[in-house]
């Protein structure tokens, strides 16, 4: 098993100067965030090189003026790396991952319908949790979306 410090020490060693911050929340749970740009290679470098082999979740959230995504991995059942990007709300895209861990493209998909993140090469363009006819650029995880504006939704019969 490989500590939580050696985690951080080797993204920051491999990642350079697109490593952002490293911290230890709790023990076990190593919370990582890097530039966009680098974010497919540091999944990609945590899951064949350093064991972390199971995608639990991916999660996103709305901090403003910023989208974050979050990819929740596992090192064979013992620590837990959540590994972070974060991109403007107005150029909201990141590369999909699916061709690393191919599970990730439902997590993506659910990511891109609620909060409106793009994943480049993402393939599936139906809408997996909001109805039929849900209109385009309208995210309901969204901090600038309301409950309000469901009464203004008339959805498209298909």
């Amino acid at each position: 098993m490989i500590s939580m410090s050696e985690v951080i020490e080797k993204l920051q060693n491999h990642l350079k100067s697109d490593f952002g911050e490293g911290r230890f929340a709790r023990d076990r749970r190593i919370f990582v965030r890097v530039g966009a740009g680098s974010i497919k290679e540091a999944f990609r470098y945590a899951v064949q090189e350093m064991g972390f082999d199971h995608l639990g979740t991916i999660t996103g959230a709305d901090l403003g003026a910023d989208l974050e995504v979050v990819y929740h991995l596992v090192e064979r059942g013992r620590n837990v790396l959540s590994l972070s990007t974060r991109v403007p709300k107005e150029k909201a895209v990141v590369p999909d991952v699916s061709d690393i861990v191919p599970s990730a493209a439902i997590y993506e998909r659910e990511v891109r319908e609620l909060l409106g993140i793009n994943f480049e090469g993402l393939q599936g363009a139906s809408l997996l949790l909001l109805p039929d006819g849900w209109p385009d650029g309208t995210y309901p995880l969204r901090k600038d979306q309301s409950f309000g504006m469901l009464k203004e939704i008339k959805l498209k019969k298909g």
